[in-house]
């Protein structure tokens, strides 16, 4: 126990002061013995007795009323938990939850007004270190309480979930920069269910291992905001996804998007418009009705006309509880055509007899039957241009056949045109120079091929092997470039064995005698191949296979495609520094035979077509992840580009990137480095510009809209759609988690502040010791009173009490 005003408790001693009058004023009186004194001797003895008692309580009740009065007036405190001046300052840690849940009903509202409680009960000595869930990962700061009320008002209340254990974790690790040894976490949150982790008691063990450790020095309280809502005031209505139909999607081509609009209300919902935007500009709107707890699919029809990145975006004007997830966004990359090298193992200047003859054929179809009727295929050798075919009758791959020497030749010459841009002559204008380097860095640009097909080649690509950007063939993979590999007779088993790249290890060669090999259909193995095996007879049946390479999986690849005996047939595997796509990562695809008809029927059989276009669209436009949820990070890679911004710096290249608020923020980085973005706590579009083309928009020439796609990059940002669901976690799940930290549970601000002061000052009983003075006065009154009454008695009842 202690005391706020100990001098008073000095007071005390102010009991004397009734002891002394006891003892002073007591009645004095002579003994004097009489003959007939002993008859009364018994009940003078018990009448004494109860006089002396009568006194004694009088006496204690009178010393007790100065004692009260003192104790009362020096306020003092009881603390149960642990010995904390109030004086001492301490260390809040405030984590606050800002994702999308938090701004519906008046959940946002109730945080800032809660925060602000708290923060009004501190003092000036005492620090406060802000955590805000989309920001985890940032370096915690502390500040006085000013500061914090400034960050507090900065949230958005937009951000992605983050589970329960993130957030303790992120809470310790601020409490160990944390400057005042008494520290006290609190997470302000409306807990939606999916805030546990998967174990039974909902925590991770690392976790609580971890905090039974800082348990001693931390309190911890939980401020559940949505605790009290009405259900059924907390209907709605959201776009749940958009998805699209195709690996990739090409310029001018119809593409159809499908978005899935989920009513979480008790009622039916008619009537409500749709609006379909690319890039903000709304393109077509309908009316949607949709009935109670369900869904309903809504379809467009759209074709771009324009290369590059954009945002597809669909909207519901509908208003309730939470209004920002009725919008989402899609980030496609429209692409101008597909660029393919096929780099041909056993080329022939005969039709369909090389090894990679029936493989541009089935890419290119429109460019051949060109080829066929100008020149009846004698003089067509391939290239980067398409013939000029009108309307849409052209092809979205173009092809370039190279044998492995001009394949080398070429790959040693990727980006030089970009070099050769940051080297204008001495006699061109600063304005000539800027537009002659940007149109060479276009042109390099369209050199870049998108995919390298490597068919029956003898031997792998090597080290020694560069680009003009000083990437190997395994950097170039690294950094985002995609490859097919085709098996054949020419290849030399032990060479590409030793290949760290590739998906599976080359083995012998299986050969069936009298019988072929048949296919299993891929089915939900790899979603671009679907389409070759429907209800009815798979397109492979046909497809008979005489011998194939035996493949030896390799750590992380997958299997595409397999023969009915369980061999694999066609492997992947990602090589970039991450295997998640959002990193850029290349795509290696490996066949266990050769493109040619010399092991299989395969190109000869119509599904040869469908299967290497999917193929190729896949690897093309979906070897990226365009769209992420708040907090993650975005790799641009450079795709091979060796330049940097005209005019400045040659080793290095700067890129604009415009957020969701338009906020506009540079970034420069080393030439071969991707640029690597994690400031994405905002959803919404980024649109990362490269300056080496952008600044150049007056140009409108045929190599400047080529490099359209690298010009401008599109990603979204987007809060996952379980956070519109607003189920919160059962208050008893919530309570035996606090009980499992040893935590405190509130459900409003005021018993939060009223058990931090408790915690902090410890417990002021003076209230009921004031109670307890005013009974101890009026007993000490009607005690008085009733000796008086009995004095006043009448003689004949006082003889009988004698």
């Amino acid at each position: 126990m202690s005391f706020l005003n100990a001098a008073m408790a000095l007071g005390a001693l102010a009991f004397v002061v009734p002891l002394a009058i006891h003892l002073l004023f007591r009645s004095r009186f002579r003994s004097l013995d009489w003959g007939a004194m002993f008859l009364l001797q018994d009940i003078v003895q018990t009448n004494r007795r109860r006089m002396q008692w009568h006194q004694w309580i009088l006496l204690a009740l009178r010393c007790a009323i100065p004692i009260l009065l003192a104790f009362a007036m020096a306020r003092p405190l009881i603390s149960a938990m642990r010995t904390m001046a109030g004086s001492e300052p301490i260390s809040l840690v405030l984590i606050v939850d800002d994702s999308r849940s938090m701004s519906a009903a008046q959940r946002a509202s109730t945080t800032m007004r809660a925060t602000g409680e708290l923060l009004q009960s501190l003092s000036r000595k005492d620090e406060v270190i802000v955590i805000a869930t989309s920001q985890l990962g940032s370096v915690p700061e502390a500040g006085a309480a000013q500061d914090a009320r400034m960050k507090l008002r900065a949230l958005q209340f937009d951000g992605a979930p983050v589970s329960l254990d993130d957030m303790l974790h992120a809470g310790l690790a601020a409490c160990e920069v944390a400057s005042h040894p008494f520290r006290r976490m609190v997470v302000c949150s409306d807990f939606q269910d999916g805030i546990l982790s998967a174990t039974s008691d909902g925590l991770d063990q690392a976790l609580v291992g971890r905090w039974e450790q800082a348990r001693s020095d931390v309190e911890l309280d939980f401020l559940n905001v949505a605790a009290g809502e009405d259900p059924a005031q907390l209907g709605n209505v959201f776009v749940e996804s958009i998805e699209y139909d195709q690996p990739a999607i090409m310029l001018e081509r119809p593409v159809r998007f499908s978005a899935t609009i989920r009513n979480l209300s008790d009622a039916a919902m008619s009537g409500m418009r749709c609006s379909w935007s690319v890039d903000g500009v709304n393109i077509e709107e309908t009316e949607v009705s949709i009935p109670a707890r369900s869904t309903t699919q809504l379809h467009w029809n759209h074709a771009f006309a324009r290369a590059g990145g954009a945002s597809v975006a669909l909207s519901v004007e509908h208003h309730d509880t939470l209004l920002a997830d009725n919008r989402r966004r899609l980030a496609v990359n429209v692409l101008r055509n597909i660029r393919v090298w096929l780099v041909d193992g056993n080329p022939s200047n005969q039709p369909l007899k090389s090894e990679t003859g029936f493989l541009k054929v089935a890419l290119s179809p429109f460019a051949f039957q060109a080829s066929f009727q100008s020149s009846g295929l004698a003089g067509f050798q391939g290239g980067s241009k398409r013939p000029p075919i009108g309307g849409l009758r052209r092809d979205i791959v173009s092809t370039r056949v190279l044998s492995f020497a001009a394949f080398s030749r070429a790959f040693k010459q990727l980006g030089a045109s970009q070099q050769r841009s940051m080297q204008p002559s001495a006699t061109q204008q600063d304005g000539d120079r800027q537009s002659s380097g940007k149109a060479a860095l276009a042109e390099g640009l369209s050199d870049i091929p998108d995919l390298i097909v490597l068919a029956n080649l003898k031997l792998p690509p090597g080290a020694n092997l560069y680009n003009a950007a000083g990437q190997t063939f395994a950097g170039f993979l690294a950094d985002g470039g995609n490859v097919v590999v085709f098996d054949g007779d020419r290849m030399d088993q032990d060479a590409w064995a030793a290949c760290d790249w590739l998906p599976a290890t080359p083995l012998e060669v299986i050969e069936r005698g009298g019988s072929s090999m048949r296919m299993e259909p891929p089915g939900a193995k790899y979603a671009a191949w679907s389409v070759l095996s429907g209800s009815g007879d798979s397109l492979l049946d046909t497809v008979e296979v005489r011998q194939m390479r035996r493949l030896q999986l390799r750590d992380n690849s997958t299997v595409m495609m397999r023969t009915e005996s369980g061999d694999p047939f066609v492997v992947e595997h990602a090589n970039g520094k991450n295997l998640n796509r959002r990193d850029g990562g290349g795509r290696v695809v490996q066949f266990a035979i050769p493109c040619s008809t010399a092991w299989s029927n395969l190109p000869l059989r119509p599904v040869f077509l469908p299967l290497v276009q999917q193929l190729v669209l896949d690897l093309a436009g979906g070897a990226e992840s365009l769209n992420g949820k708040p907090g993650e990070t975005f790799r641009i890679q450079s795709a091979g580009m060796a330049s940097g911004a005209v005019g400045s710096n040659p080793d290095e290249r700067v890129w604009r990137v415009t957020g969701p608020r338009n906020q506009v923020q540079t970034r420069t980085i080393r030439v071969g480095d991707p640029l690597v973005f994690d400031d994405t706590s905002d959803a919404g579009v980024y649109r990362f510009m490269n300056t080496e083309l952008s600044g150049g928009s007056n140009a409108a020439d045929d190599s400047a809209t080529s490099a359209e796609a690298t010009a401008a990059m599109v990603r979204v940002i987007e809060v996952p759609a379980s956070e519109s669901r607003l189920r919160t976690l059962e208050s008893d799940r919530l309570m035996a988690i606090g009980d499992a930290l040893g935590g405190s549970v509130f459900d409003d601000a005021g018993s939060l502040i009223a058990a931090t002061r408790r915690d902090r000052f410890g417990l002021e009983v003076w209230r009921p010791l004031i109670w307890l003075l005013l009974v101890v006065m009026v007993a000490e009154v009607l005690w008085q009173q009733r000796r008086s009454i009995r004095s006043r008695l009448p003689n004949d009842r006082q003889g009988v009490a004698l």
